[in-house]
């Protein structure tokens, strides 16, 4: 089978992981390079929110051109508020989007290569391939994940580290802390919030009937933040071990790309606590998503810091 590396990816090992940190790096680095010697840029829209989308994009082997057309929608779908003109006119791109996605896999059907899409077209599960509906279902999701929530978790730890020193000293001083600190950002902030879930017999949970077919709200956060379970759970605590977080969900349907989220996380803080090490936040313009009850994040971070010079990273795509 085509797609070896994209094997391994779906698989989303910790090895696997590793052998991308090197683009997440370069994408970074490039990402900061353009804004780095006018000492002002908008950690959202100028970082968080294109290098995330550019590795989806090479993941799915989706041309790297179309990264901020995809990061653009599912931000302005997740974030504003369906009767907003920003949801209405990320809403009408939906047709020309999904029919580009259909060609896509119409394509990898025909000609196979190195990528996460090509091993999804050619998976067989008990003999038989996916559907063209299921393979965009799968793509759909796995799209509008890689470009959203690793965005918001980045850039909700970067406003909380603007106001709190001594973690963003702590970080600085032992960069040891960055994989247990990217699982205590995912309690603390639970980007997914909350969802729901389909009862599939009559049963009893926490002495409430439940009957087959009714939905349960099922809320992240507020699991993530029970004091039966964390000591302190409204502080940040960077080296909190152990940390049993359901930031990623539960069971068969934890998030798949929970690994590569960290690391991501991982690189992202990093870059800027190295490159930008005095950046602050310009609150008064800070955007928060309003729209949706079962996600949290921002749609813009402007902060300011010491102009500094680029790295002329290479160009990522």
């Amino acid at each position: 089978m085509a797609a070896t590396t994209a094997t391994t990816t779906l698989q989303a090992t910790p090895r696997a992981i590793e052998g991308l940190r090197p683009f997440m790096r370069q994408s970074a680095d490039w990402f900061i390079d353009q804004r780095i010697s006018l000492g002002r840029m908008d950690l959202v829209l100028d970082y968080a929110s294109p290098v995330p989308a550019l590795l989806t994009m090479k993941m799915m082997g989706l041309p790297y051109g179309k990264w901020e057309q995809y990061s653009n929608f599912f931000h302005a779908t997740i974030s504003c508020h369906p009767d907003s003109a920003e949801y209405q006119s990320a809403l009408a791109q939906l047709p020309d989007m999904m029919a580009e996605v259909m060609t896509f896999i119409a394509d990898r059907r025909k000609e196979p290569s190195d990528d996460l899409t090509s091993f999804l077209v050619e998976l067989e599960i008990e003999g038989q391939r996916l559907t063209d509906a299921q393979l965009f279902d799968v793509l759909w999701n796995l799209i509008g994940g890689g470009v959203d929530t690793t965005t918001s978790l980045t850039s909700l730890s970067l406003a909380h580290l603007a106001t709190h020193s001594a973690l963003r000293q702590q970080l600085v001083e032992n960069p040891q802390l960055y994989r247990t600190a990217s699982d205590e950002f995912l309690r603390y902030f639970s980007v997914n919030q909350q969802l729901s879930r389909t009862v599939t017999r009559d049963t009893v949970l926490g002495g409430q009937r439940l009957r087959k077919n009714d939905r349960v709200l099922v809320s992240w956060l507020a699991a993530n933040h029970d004091e039966s379970v964390f000591e302190r759970p409204e502080e940040v605590v960077l080296d909190r071990r152990p940390n049993p977080h359901v930031g990623f969900g539960l069971g068969p349907h934890r998030c798949i790309g929970s690994h590569l989220a960290k690391a991501m996380f991982e690189v992202m803080v990093e870059r800027v606590l190295t490159r930008l090490p005095d950046f602050q936040v310009e609150f008064a313009d800070v955007d928060q998503y309003l729209g949706n009850p079962c996600m949290t994040g921002l749609n813009r971070l402007p902060a300011t810091f010491t102009a500094g010079s680029p790295l002329d990273t290479p160009r990522p795509f």
